[in-house]
């Protein structure tokens, strides 16, 4: 596999996670309610006088860490819901780990 097609493939994985990891932290506050105390303890809140609440949120980062514990009333919740959180946690993960592997690779591609 040439470099080119390794960089336009990092390129569209990061982009898939992107999209699928907004996708699955919607699913999530609408299963969790939008209000609720989970929700706002698993999405980041933003500076409320910059940026108006639509009701759009992604999952907060420190979830991102493997080493993070779910919190608590994540366990009472069914096993799908469980499982989008999961998936949103994978993807939230992976997504800038890809991003960053293709930063370097283009960076690489400048280098040489």
């Amino acid at each position: 596999m040439d470099l080119d097609k390794t960089i336009a493939i990092l390129f569209n994985m990061g982009g898939g996670l992107m999209v699928v990891h907004i996708f699955l932290c919607q699913i999530l506050r609408v299963f969790i309610q939008w209000k609720s105390s989970l929700a706002m303890e698993l999405f980041a809140v933003p500076n409320a006088p910059l940026v108006p609440d639509w009701g759009f949120r992604l999952l907060s980062a420190k979830y991102f860490l493997p080493w993070v514990p779910s919190p608590a009333d994540m366990n009472n919740k069914t096993v799908l819901i469980r499982s989008i959180f999961w998936f949103a946690r994978l993807t939230g993960a992976a997504m800038p780990l890809v991003m960053l592997a293709f930063l370097a690779t283009e960076c690489y591609v400048a280098l040489h």
